[in-house]
């Protein structure tokens, strides 16, 4: 195959990866994560904006984290390098978001905790 084929097959197989990686997390995690936010911040009409600008925030980073790895690529040149770059990128791009995700659970948490002490004070 040719570099400029390769390198065409790998942004399209990437593309693939990291719509599904972006698309059913985020649908899971907005369904799922409203259980949790009524837990810290109570049933009150702070939980679904709050629950809407993470995902907001999640799909701007996602993407624009996505978008940005393919400005590095290397040239491909044969199909072990193609599936070695796909895979690093794909792979990064999820480590980048389970770590956001956490960080977004141990913030809400903390947030939480400060407001049940601050009401019991």
């Amino acid at each position: 195959m040719k570099s400029q084929s390769l390198m065409m097959a790998s942004y399209c197989l990437y593309f693939v990866i990291v719509i599904f990686q972006i698309l059913w997390p985020a649908k899971k995690i907005h369904s799922a994560g409203r259980v949790y936010l009524v837990k810290y911040l109570g049933e009150n009409r702070l939980v679904d904006p709050v629950n809407d600008v993470l995902l907001t925030g999640y799909y701007t980073i996602s993407i624009g984290y996505s978008m940005w790895k393919v400005i590095a690529w290397p040239q491909i040149t044969n199909i072990s390098m193609m599936i070695q770059v796909v895979a690093f990128n794909s792979g990064s791009i999820m480590i980048i978001l389970g770590t956001m995700h956490y960080f977004n659970l141990l913030t809400i948490s903390v947030m939480s905790k400060r407001i049940i002490n601050s009401k019991n004070i």
